[in-house]
């Protein structure tokens, strides 16, 4: 399950990307080289990483309800004992934080690589 998640969370990530990417060749463009044209690239920009920040954080909540669900599950189908032996130790919510926060800097470094070049570059 975890493996499913950060592919979900990598994959958030990378179409972000590809937007501020996209954005970056079309600052060129000649109605994006107004104050008009950069101002709606900015907003576009910013709004693509407030949307990337809530969903990778989104899917962190989600795995949480999973998680208790299935220690709920665990706590129900096997003893103290049995748990231990197959390793099914309950998970903490910030058990993964690092990833989440690694990805949504790399996409707010993104955003504010390609504002730097579409306001001065």
């Amino acid at each position: 399950m975890d493996n499913i998640r950060f592919v979900q969370q990598w994959r958030v990530t990378n179409y972000a990307l590809l937007i501020y990417g996209v954005a970056f060749f079309l600052r060129v463009e000649p109605p994006l080289t107004t104050c008009g044209g950069k101002a709606a690239l900015t907003v576009a920009l910013t709004a693509t990483w407030a949307f990337s920040f809530f969903v990778l954080w989104q899917l962190q909540n989600d795995i949480k309800k999973f998680r208790d669900r299935l220690s709920w599950i665990y706590s129900r189908s096997f003893n103290e004992t049995e748990r231990a032996a197959l390793n099914m130790k309950e998970k903490s919510y910030w058990f993964d934080t690092a990833i989440v926060l690694g990805l949504s800097v790399v996409s707010l470094l993104g955003a504010g690589l390609t504002l730097l070049m579409v306001w001065y570059g």
